[in-house]
């Protein structure tokens, strides 16, 4: 009696495992979209979170004092560029002080713009108590490392971060004077200036048509996930929330 022949085994083809090979990528590439689109989502969260608390921080102060004592302390303190009470990122930035530039977080934290900041929280909110009960109930991730990344590691509690890692910033009711590159526009193309206020962004030839009221507040700015401010296409401010 013959027994029935065996059927050969057969392994994987090299197109089938390319196939399996093609599926698992493509999964891995969505469950890594996902991540990024859940962490950005939770950044952009936190951030409008911290700004919230900044907003707070200058409301308390101004309840007792008003803001005027800031502004003229401000002025004085620091070289105040046109118009006044304004802040001028392009300047501010230079030097190895772009808060963009990941390579040295040192540069991000030192710069013109985050000591007119600390400068703000340390004279004038701080001194306000409910101001240090509400800074000091913010997250330590969400605080100033002093110096950042180095032992000892102790808190600058004057220096909020974003939900990127990035301080956030004072700006005087002058508002946030900027050059906003457009990406679209030449390489060797001068970017056009912009004055941002809380009362709206209008171009820097245009200000005699747009005079400081009492609409333009002071107001704390996050430059968003990259951190540049002179981008300006992520750039989210807390009067806009």
């Amino acid at each position: 009696m013959k027994t029935p022949a065996r059927h050969a085994r057969r392994g994987f083809t090299l197109i089938e495992i390319l196939v399996v090979i093609g599926i698992i990528l493509i999964l891995l590439g969505m469950v890594v979209l996902g991540f990024r689109h859940i962490d950005a989502v939770a950044s952009k969260r936190d951030t409008v979170a911290e700004l919230h608390v900044c907003r707070d921080l200058l409301t308390e102060y101004e309840k007792l004092n008003g803001n005027s004592n800031i502004l003229n302390a401000v002025a004085a303190q620091f070289a105040s560029p046109m118009p006044p009470y304004s802040i001028d990122i392009n300047k501010l930035m230079k030097n190895g002080s772009d808060m963009s530039d990941r390579s040295n977080s040192g540069a991000r934290y030192d710069s013109p713009a985050v000591d007119i900041t600390r400068y703000v929280m340390q004279n004038f909110l701080m001194r306000v108590p409910r101001n240090r009960s509400m800074v000091g109930s913010l997250p330590t991730k969400r605080i100033l490392e002093s110096p950042p990344n180095t032992p000892p590691y102790t808190i600058d509690q004057t220096v909020v971060l974003d939900g990127w890692g990035n301080p956030i910033i004072f700006v005087p009711p002058g508002g946030l004077h900027v050059n906003i590159r457009d990406p679209q526009a030449p390489a060797n193309s001068k970017p056009p200036e912009y004055i941002v206020r809380t009362s709206g962004t209008f171009l820097v030839g245009q200000i005699a048509q747009h005079p400081l009221s009492p609409a333009d507040r002071p107001f704390f700015a996050s430059a968003g996930q990259d951190g540049d401010f002179t981008k300006g296409e992520d750039n989210i401010y807390s009067f806009q929330d």
